[in-house]
């Protein structure tokens, strides 16, 4: 009969990484809560409350210092970064630069 085994204590891909200035952040697990509590902080953004799209870099990846040195800009490159990686891991594998090559700006 098939079975799916799944050990909830590992994932099934590859961590997501984000570097800045130097440092690898990796994106915690992804868990209902957590993606409850990047809900309600992107629904405080359009209501002014733009501290809270720093505070879902937090919420992703822990606290760091190296967050507030970010523009909203950067910001929202690294929110659309990880969105993108979980919903298609698969295509961010095909755009990723070979060994040695670095991602051309786009």
């Amino acid at each position: 009969m098939p079975r799916l085994k799944i050990e909830s204590e590992k994932s099934l891909y590859k961590p997501i990484e984000v570097e800045i200035d130097g440092h690898i952040f990796s994106l915690k697990k992804v868990t209902q809560k957590m993606l409850g509590e990047i809900g309600r902080l992107d629904e405080e953004i359009p209501k002014g409350n733009l501290e809270a799209a720093w505070q879902r870099l937090e919420v992703l990846f822990g606290p760091s210092k190296l967050f507030t040195k970010l523009d909203i800009f950067q910001v929202g490159e690294i929110i659309r970064f990880v969105v993108k990686s979980i919903v298609a891991p698969e295509a961010e594998e095909k755009n990723e630069p070979g060994p040695g090559q670095e991602k051309s700006p786009s």
